[in-house]
């Protein structure tokens, strides 16, 4: 399972949309091998929460993650603890910020 997000990009900044002539070809080959969606919605427009949200499957009302620089609580279950629970390896590259940079540890 390979779930990739960008962050700030035009949704038709990708050469599997067909809009561009932007070249992309590992991210065509994903989606020609994979599934790529043409519609999103977001819980919140912030990336901190909307983050948070694609990972719980919570809203950031229930999940606490308001805003950029707000901790997402410890105890919240994720996608990624569920795999793992499964017997998958999971892993995070990139920034997530589910985490205050002030916040120790």
């Amino acid at each position: 399972i390979l779930l990739v997000i960008t962050d700030q990009q035009h949704p038709d900044l990708a050469g599997f949309t067909g809009k561009t002539a932007v070249r992309t070809p590992h991210l065509d080959h994903l989606a020609a091998e994979g599934a790529a969606g043409s519609r999103a919605y977001a819980a919140c427009p912030l990336c901190t929460p909307s983050r948070a949200t694609m990972l719980s499957g919570q809203y950031p009302s229930r999940h606490g993650a308001w805003s950029i620089g707000t901790d997402t609580p410890d105890d919240i279950t994720s996608v990624a603890a569920l795999l793992t629970a499964a017997g998958y390896r999971t892993g995070l590259v990139g920034k997530s910020h589910f985490k205050s940079c002030e916040r120790p540890g």
